[in-house]
């Protein structure tokens, strides 16, 4: 992953320890509602969705997503972006 900008960053990991880092933030989204727009961010879901669509993900589907986030335990409950929340 590497972020532009200012100073380039560039960070390896392995993927499991990138989806955790993803799913902590993304807890915190109500909070700290900067982050949905931190560049950050935005390149760690792309990159984590590249990564699931190598692995045949359909990332446009949530559900799907969230699956291949979590490992089946819901990780969007509550925060924005939830669908139950649109109702």
């Amino acid at each position: 992953m590497v972020i532009h900008g200012e100073k380039a960053l560039e960070l390896e990991s392995n993927l499991e320890d990138l989806k955790l880092i993803y799913k902590v933030l993304h807890s915190h989204l109500n909070e700290h509602l900067e982050l949905m727009d931190s560049q950050l961010y935005v390149t760690l879901q792309d990159t984590l969705q590249q990564a699931a669509r190598m692995e045949g993900v359909d990332v446009a589907d949530r559900s799907a997503w969230e699956h291949w986030l979590s490992g089946g335990v819901g990780l969007f409950s509550g925060v924005v972006g939830d669908p139950s929340l649109l109702n």
